[in-house]
């Protein structure tokens, strides 16, 4: 499978909205109200991009199947839809942000989610525990590896 890691594209929003929806219920940390629709996630998305947040979408053969969003030093999503989960995509858009932020970035996961799993394995360090800000659900904290808040 050839995938290509490449900028967001306004074209990509359609998918990377689907994307970030599916990948967030993938995690089966999901409460009432927390992941809303397709179409909030839509009209999110290019107001975080206004505030800062640069992002990258993982490409197979032309279809758009993760993605990536940086905001300075952390790294605000990382979500690889869910039939493609499993096969690496995931590992290389991590590996794609460790080139891009060579001096460390932070970010949070939930704590019930398999993420943070995925994250340790890939050398991430686990630096604290939070609640979500908005949900309030657990969430673990990392930094990868020299960055430390």
């Amino acid at each position: 499978m050839q995938m290509t890691i490449r900028a967001y594209e306004p074209a990509d929003l359609g998918a990377v909205a689907v994307i970030w929806l599916s990948g967030w219920e993938s995690t089966g940390v999901m409460a009432p109200g927390t992941s809303g629709t397709v179409t909030d996630l839509a009209k999110r998305l290019p107001v975080e991009i206004a505030g800062g947040w640069a992002v990258y979408v993982a490409d197979v053969g032309g279809e758009v199947v993760g993605f990536c969003a940086l905001a300075g030093d952390k790294l605000k999503q990382l979500f690889v839809t869910p039939i493609y989960q499993g096969r690496g995509l995931g590992k290389a858009l991590l590996d794609f942000v460790k080139q891009a932020r060579p001096d460390g970035f932070t970010l949070s996961t939930a704590v019930n989610s398999r993420a943070w799993a995925f994250y340790e394995r890939e050398g991430l360090v686990r630096i604290g525990e939070k609640a979500h800000a908005r949900f309030g659900f657990p969430m673990y904290r990392y930094a990868w590896p020299s960055h430390r808040p």
